[in-house]
């Protein structure tokens, strides 16, 4: 099970530090998808704000997003 601090994630008894705020974490098999908090973010570009990283806080991939606008950006999972 996994524990959000703000841009820390706590996992199997250690915690990572990550560069953002985390609006949303979600474990899965292959490591743990993240939505940051995209107000943290340049706002003249898009928020490439959900990522997959490993359980040490290396990024395995980053999510394209749906549009090119300036305020596109992912906000939650969807329940």
């Amino acid at each position: 099970m996994i524990q959000i601090n703000k841009n820390r994630i706590e996992i199997n008894g250690g915690t990572v530090e990550l560069p953002y705020s985390i609006l949303e974490a979600k474990e899965i098999k292959q490591g743990i998808l993240i939505i940051f908090d995209y107000m943290e973010f340049d706002k003249n570009s898009v928020a490439r704000n959900f990522h997959c990283v490993n359980q040490d806080g290396s990024v395995l991939w980053m999510a394209e997003n749906p549009t090119t606008q300036s305020t596109d950006a992912y906000t939650n999972f969807k329940r």
